[in-house]
């Protein structure tokens, strides 16, 4: 999304060291837009860091995001958020506000994409029609049991598939 569009929290901007109204009002609006800017870069930062995941898969990248100044955890919290943004992009489409989503912090929308399909969509729902969830909701409900048995039998289900695709190429490469 073009950064403009982006709602940020700027209740963190503190113009305590500047007397006069105007210099507030200009630092206010100086810093909401540098707040702007830094999102929609996280934004463009987790669509290239789910590529290089992609590309990558199952290799060490520990010193590429460390030369690169970013931290394995922020890499996974932003690529993370990009893909629950693409989901909640193929779910909702133009219909659902980018704001709301936007306003939602890294952390929670980690937390989300990781849950099973039924309960990510149902939260990415919430943030449609403006209800976001808390991280603690997040978090509450990513400990049930049934919620990581729930889990489980996806990743399970996804396994499988793959297996047998590889199944598949190995006779096919065999019979060639």
């Amino acid at each position: 999304p073009d950064a403009s569009t982006l709602v940020v929290d700027t209740s963190c901007i503190d113009c305590s060291e500047v007397e006069l109204q105007e210099d507030k009002d200009f630092l206010m609006e100086k810093g909401e837009n540098i707040l702007r800017i830094v999102a929609k870069a996280a934004n463009d930062v987790g669509a290239e860091l789910v590529e290089i995941q992609e590309r990558m898969r199952g290799k060490g990248l520990l010193k590429f995001y460390e030369s690169i100044g970013v931290s394995p955890t922020n890499a996974r919290r932003w690529a993370d958020k990009h893909k629950a943004w693409l989901v909640y992009n193929e779910l909702f489409g133009n219909e659902a506000p980018k704001e709301a989503f936007n306003e939602v912090s890294e952390t929670v929308t980690s937390k989300i994409y990781h849950l099973p399909e039924n309960y990510r969509d149902a939260f990415l729902a919430d943030i449609a029609v403006g209800n976001p969830p808390s991280r603690e909701e997040v978090l509450e409900t990513s400990k049930k049991p049934e919620v990581k048995l729930s889990k489980a039998e996806e990743m399970l289900s996804k396994a499988k598939i793959r297996r047998d695709s590889s199944s598949s190429a190995i006779e096919r490469n065999r019979a060639d």
